[in-house]
């Protein structure tokens, strides 16, 4: 079953995020107004109930965080109003799934949260999209278990509240929608669209390297350039930057609380020595909440696994059945035990890779171990707190009196960070909440007080932080994006040069010339399916048609992509299994109800949303020069 679940994790993902979005962040202090605040903080009244201005502010910041996350950039005039929209339309779906939900008596038990966070098939997608959840752009379940094992995280404090929010959104979607059925015809047809995978080889002229190939960049001079700034300044508008630094002092364990710690890990150990059952053991001792619920078992973990060095040469020191003596990572002390191992299978090209000498140091990576671990992690005592406290007081006093940030941070042995440009919808970096506030609304070389918070690897300790610069709203300096705008110059260029080289390509093809010898080197895509398209070469519908329709091997017509013109032929289509489907069909009609469900909702949101009166006060907020 669970080797079904995760084939399907993509598509599963997929139709339950339609199905879950995101609830204010309990976590974040985001609340209705109980009619306690003064009518100029309202930005609506909904039937008479006030809707609190940071309500509606913190959902327009979470839609911007998702933007920014998922393309990379910073959202224009025009995006920014869309956003707006949205975040406006949610705010009262909120309200209306808010009230009902307490109607009915529908909650999230922390068992419940327990088991949605643990269950892959349940992230919301600014997990899934994360790239610190990635190991070479996939999603990378290891990383995420890990992620969960530091619960003092802000951002599993705000995955919690996510599931305490949207798990009785779930409920409610299930209760309004539970008449809705999935043919199984439907269900086919979409089993078959996922099911059913192409490989091409294909000869795309990439206009990235016609670009560099033929220093297309250097054909503008800056009249030219300042000839497309002028008449495109909506794009190279931008809100009021900022630019800060800081420092962070550690909170580190003193050696009392390493004792501690070592005194634990070391008491099991006897305990495992004396036979006692090792996933026992890890059910009740083990700090590692991602793992100990089912006996510290971390699955199969190979040489290129997310894991530390530490912990993998410990563990690849081991052989099947071996228990290892305590050891030290930057998680705590562990105590591992490997339960099964095997071979690796290697494709051919791994294989002529291999040198003839190896490291016999080195970690075997012609296998994979199954581990289970036991994790107790050195907390740090509140002495270790008040210590680390004083110390950023007294670096924070240096730097007053000497009125030298850069100077006493390096007599002190401390590295100074520097933020990225700070907008008002986006944080810096990963850092503090309370810091990037600071940062928001400091004047130019302010200093901060220390401030207390988790850096991103879960460490506690204190902040002092100082704003740099602060660049006003309004055009970006041309010296700023004249380069951005002669390379997109330069790829629209390209194009004409592409699709050129692409029809010349295929006409020598046609005339006799081997699919190999053709100019412009063929490359091979890795099997995808029909939902998925190809991140090179896209998904554009009569494209994807094509791909799914064309003969074996037949050379298909010429098509556009964002990288250039191309085309391809097929070099492996694999035909739906049936037997497949029967032995998935679960797993495949829980998708498409998924999806049902979500429509049938939307469309009872959109009628109960007639029956409200809603009072828009939006205009207010612009008038005194608000951020909406």
């Amino acid at each position: 079953m669970m080797r079904v679940m995760r084939k399907y994790m993509k598509v599963i993902i997929w139709v339950i995020v339609i199905s879950f979005v995101a609830f204010i962040f309990a976590a974040w202090g985001a609340k209705w107004s109980q009619g306690q605040k003064i009518k100029e903080q309202y930005i609506a009244e909904i039937n008479g109930e006030g809707i609190d201005y940071s309500v509606y502010s913190q959902k327009l910041f979470e839609l911007s965080e998702d933007f920014q996350a998922t393309t990379g950039k910073t959202p224009d005039k025009e995006i920014k109003k869309n956003l707006e929209d949205q975040a406006w339309e949610k705010m009262i779906e909120d309200y209306i799934v808010s009230r009902e939900a307490k109607k009915r008596n529908l909650t999230a038990s922390d068992s419940e949260i327990y088991l949605f966070a643990r269950n892959l098939m349940f992230l919301p997608a600014w997990i899934t999209n994360s790239p610190s959840m990635h190991t070479n752009n996939q999603f990378d379940p290891q990383k995420y278990l890990r992620f969960l094992s530091t619960p003092n995280n802000r951002e599993v404090i705000r995955l919690i509240a996510h599931y305490r929010e949207t798990i009785p959104r779930w409920k409610l979607q299930t209760i309004i929608a539970s008449g809705s059925r999935v043919p199984v015809e439907e269900a086919k047809e979409f089993f078959a669209k996922r099911e059913d995978k192409v490989k091409l080889s294909y000869v795309l002229a990439d206009i990235k390297q016609i670009v560099k190939d033929n220093e297309l960049t250097k054909n503008y001079d800056d009249a030219k350039l300042k000839e497309y700034y002028k008449a495109n300044q909506s794009k190279f508008q931008v809100e009021e930057r900022r630019y800060g630094k800081y420092i962070f002092i550690k909170a580190s364990p003193l050696k009392e609380d390493t004792l501690k710690a070592k005194s634990k890990i070391d008491s099991i150990y006897t305990m495992l020595q004396a036979g006692k059952n090792f996933a026992d053991l890890a059910r009740k001792y083990s700090e590692d909440p991602g793992t100990s619920k089912n006996g510290g078992d971390l699955g199969f973990i190979k040489a290129d696994s997310e894991f530390s060095e530490k912990f993998k040469d410990e563990s690849f020191a081991l052989k099947k059945g071996d228990l290892s003596k305590p050891f030290l990572t930057e998680f705590g002390y562990h105590i591992i035990k490997i339960d099964d191992e095997k071979a690796l299978e290697k494709s051919e090209p791994e294989k002529k890779k291999e040198t003839k000498k190896e490291d016999e140091t080195a970690i075997d990576k012609d296998r994979e171990i199954k581990v289970r671990h036991i994790l107790i992690r050195i907390d740090i005592s509140e002495k270790a707190t008040t210590s680390a406290a004083k110390k950023a007081n007294q670096i924070l006093e240096a730097i007053r009196t000497q009125k030298n940030f850069d100077k006493v941070v390096t007599d002190n042995n401390l590295e100074i960070h520097k933020t990225k440009e700070i907008l008002a919808d986006k944080t810096g970096g990963n850092y503090a909440k309370e810091l990037n506030d600071f940062f928001l609304y400091a004047q130019k070389s302010e200093l901060s007080d220390i401030i207390k918070g988790i850096e991103e690897d879960a460490s506690m300790g204190y902040y002092i932080g100082q704003l740099i610069d602060i660049k006003p709203a309004g055009l970006r300096d041309f010296n700023e994006v004249k380069e951005d705008i002669a390379m997109e110059l330069a790829l629209n260029d390209a194009m004409d040069i592409s699709k050129k080289q692409a029809q010349s390509a295929l006409e020598d093809l046609k005339n006799g010339t081997a699919w190999e010898n053709i100019e412009i080197k063929p490359k091979e895509t890795e099997e995808f399916n029909f939902f998925e398209g190809h991140e090179v070469l896209g998904n554009e519908s009569d494209f994807i048609q094509t791909a799914w329709t064309i003969s074996l091997d037949k050379v298909s017509e010429i098509f556009k992509s964002k990288n250039g013109y191309f085309f391809f032929k097929v070099k492996k289509h694999d035909p739906v299994d049936i037997k497949k489907f029967n032995a998935s069909s679960g797993l495949i009609f829980m998708g498409i109800n998924n999806m049902k469900q979500a429509w049938i909702f939307d469309a009872w949101l959109k009628n109960m949303k007639t029956t409200l009166k809603i009072t828009d006060y939006r205009d207010k907020f612009k008038s005194k020069g608000e951020e909406l």
